[in-house]
């Protein structure tokens, strides 16, 4: 009641300050315009919500990626980091450099979901989460998933609608909006330690206040990882389904970490690709006893930035005395046929969704 009361007197004092200013020509409508007058009252009322809510985002500062480490003469993307199992730098070019982290982004956006809601509760899908592509799990409007299937397309399709449902899901069950999402995103990274790194949304997109660098995503993923253990069991799969529901369609998720299941030892982590960004990657690895992760972003094509990080983690296991394991381009290819295959198993077994 008492939240309530409060809000409501946020929204009476924003009427009475709109109130205040100069009318238009016609009398009838405030320069700020009705979606600027909505805007307004809905920052009004986000920020209270992310006062009532910004403790359950709550995290230690992240010591990991320590150091500066050596350059790779082999690796020509624009900014890396590698890393060992105690947290030592091993190769790194421009770690702090910052850099738009395409859909890295959604590991913390699968961070900041768990923090607030159950696995087993499910969101409908809105109108404006339909088709954000270039990756998309293909969602209809009013589909209802369970933020666990959600989870698992955000993280393993990289799916953007998927990230978004969760995003609008959790703040409207809050009683805010998509900003207040992101405002709860960025005191997740603030909490971590994270200076460098500001989110402007949760899937991912290009935006200029959407910025990370190599060694804080480094954070990030070891974060998630050591923190999260859904998420490190969704990122370990080389794929996954979703079984067809009366409440939503049946859907085929691949994993587009293309080093899954063909370089040894690769449990994670994420992939993404953006315009600015270029191809990034997050890749681990454990052999024999080492463990090393490496943040590649930059990478002129998918198959550079694989084959980069496979050489930067076969550079690492050789320091160890651990051979080297090669990765062929028809490897990679053989990956990608992979894919195709589970997308047409998707569109034959899927059907039209009806609704209720």
């Amino acid at each position: 009641m008492k939240k309530i009361i409060v809000v409501s007197l946020l929204i009476v004092a924003a009427v009475f300050f709109v109130s205040q200013m100069p009318m238009s020509s016609g009398g009838l409508i405030s320069p700020l315009g009705k979606k600027a007058e909505q805007s307004f009252f809905q920052k009004l009322i986000d920020r209270k919500v992310f006062s009532d809510h910004k403790h359950r985002v709550g995290a230690e500062v992240v010591d990991w990626a320590r150091g500066n480490g050596s350059l790779h003469e082999l690796v020509d993307t624009p900014s890396y980091i590698v890393i060992d199992k105690d947290g030592e730098v091993v190769y790194a070019k421009d770690p702090d450099s910052q850099q738009s982290p395409a859909s890295l982004t959604k590991l913390v956006t699968a961070m900041v979901v768990l923090d607030l809601v159950e696995g087993r509760e499910a969101f409908k899908v809105p109108e404006d989460a339909v088709g954000l592509e270039p990756t998309i799990l293909m969602v209809d409007e009013g589909e209802t998933l369970p933020v666990e299937d959600l989870l698992e397309a955000a993280l393993i399709t990289s799916a953007n609608d998927a990230a978004d449902v969760l995003a609008h899901g959790v703040a409207k069950e809050l009683g805010g909006s998509r900003g207040l999402f992101v405002m709860l995103m960025n005191e997740k990274v603030k909490n971590m330690g994270l200076t460098k790194t500001h989110f402007a949304n949760s899937t991912g997109y290009d935006d200029p206040n959407q910025v990370s660098t190599a060694r804080e995503l480094a954070k990030i993923a070891y974060y998630a990882m050591e923190n999260y253990p859904e998420i490190t069991e969704i990122v370990s799969m080389e794929e996954s389904t979703i079984k067809e529901t009366k409440e939503h369609k049946y859907y085929e998720l691949p994993n587009w970490n293309a080093l899954l299941g063909v370089y040894p030892g690769v449990d994670g982590v994420k992939i993404g690709y953006t315009g600015e960004a270029g191809y990034v990657t997050i890749v681990t690895s454990e052999r024999e006893g080492e463990r090393f992760m490496v943040v590649l972003l930059g990478a002129p094509d998918r198959r550079a930035r694989d084959l980069w990080a496979v050489e930067l983690l076969n550079s690492a296991f050789q320091d160890m005395s651990i051979k080297p394991f090669q990765v062929s381009l028809w490897m990679l290819k053989q990956r990608e046929q992979e894919w195709g295959e589970q997308l047409q198993r998707a569109q034959e077994n899927t059907n039209p969704w009806e609704g209720n």
